[in-house]
């Protein structure tokens, strides 16, 4: 269960179902409230993203009940980024290596200097 937020979350249960694996949020209405349709409702929630690229995924809404709505496909922002749930490949701002010695024999440091476009989680591992 997840906790729904946002200005509208007083038309809903407190708690929405989501189903992992199938990727499936449940919303139920509060009891004696109703979803105007004369007016936006806006909710939101947190979910984890997964730890691997993907693309966006495609979002259906249906609702089902005294009155119900066939699925149909939600509008999406025309940015990739702001899509849901599109998890972007790690990349780096900064990566630069270099060293302070080339003399043979000689003491040498090595400097790099990383930052990482997408926050690194503990227990990633980057290799030089």
């Amino acid at each position: 269960m997840i906790t729904v937020l946002g200005s509208g979350s007083d038309k809903f249960q407190s708690k929405a179902r989501w189903t992992q694996g199938s990727g499936t949020l449940v919303l139920k209405v509060a009891a004696a409230a109703t979803v105007p349709a004369d007016a936006d409702t806006t909710v939101n929630f947190e979910l984890m993203n997964p730890k691997y690229t993907q693309t966006a995924q495609t979002v259906e809404i249906l609702a089902s009940g005294d009155v119900s709505h066939a699925a149909e496909c939600m509008t999406v922002d025309t940015d990739p980024t702001k899509q849901p749930m599109h998890v972007q490949a790690a990349t780096f701002a900064t990566k630069r290596i270099h060293t302070s010695s080339q003399a043979s024999g000689g003491t040498n440091v090595v400097t790099v200097t990383l930052q990482p476009e997408n926050t690194v989680l503990c227990g990633s591992r980057n290799s030089v």
